[in-house]
């Protein structure tokens, strides 16, 4: 939930021209070991021939839609993190703003000249930073179990299709390391809509 936060920390993060960038490499870090994390295994498992080369059909082995039922499901959960990955993150952001927006915050906002309230950039960008890291650490988050439990299939079951789906998930959790410019680019994009809902009367 949204919290009005300490005035002491606003005032040290809007002075420190250097904030934001610590407050991405914070976010890079965690991204980063998620990422590595997917990248290691998938490594061991290709390094030591854990999942070998693709297996003809076994008798007796459960397949459906002639496909093993671990790949089969694996590529059925990579789908679903997939469109999680992106759109969890947006319902969470979307909450996070209503949220901001009705509780208001009396050192993000002043009174303009027609009495509409106006964001202080700079004090809203600290107020909404720890939602665009819970966004972010859920995304990616969800697409690293869905690379990881392809991986297994693909380490139980020797079929590629498996080694296909942890390596599209694995492309998503790259895209989604963040940079100080992709962090500034959501910033404005929500502080633009924080505003227009705080003018709305939220």
């Amino acid at each position: 939930m949204w919290e009005k936060p300490n005035p002491n920390d606003v005032s040290a993060f809007v002075n420190d021209p250097d904030a934001l960038a610590n407050s991405t490499r914070v976010m890079q870090i965690i991204v980063g070991s998620l990422t590595m994390g997917v990248i290691w295994f998938i490594a061991i498992v290709l390094f030591l021939g854990l999942g070998g080369n693709e297996e003809p059909p076994k008798a007796g082995r459960p397949e459906i839609l002639g496909l093993p039922v671990l790949t089969l499901l694996s590529a059925v959960m990579g789908a679903a993190a997939l469109v999680a990955s992106f759109l969890v993150p947006r319902l969470v952001v979307d909450a996070g703003l209503r949220g901001a927006a009705k509780a208001g915050s009396s050192s993000a906002a002043a009174t303009g000249d027609a009495g509409s309230k106006q964001l202080k950039p700079a004090v809203a960008a600290y107020e909404l930073l720890p939602l665009f890291q819970t966004q972010l650490i859920i995304g990616a988050a969800l697409a690293e179990g869905g690379a990881f439990f392809a991986t297994i299939a693909y380490m139980l079951e020797h079929h590629r299709l498996a080694l296909g789906v942890a390596g599209a998930l694995l492309a998503v959790l790259v895209s989604r390391f963040p940079t100080v410019d992709r962090v500034n680019v959501w910033l404005d994009e929500s502080l633009i809509r924080l505003n227009e809902m705080r003018n709305a009367g939220w």
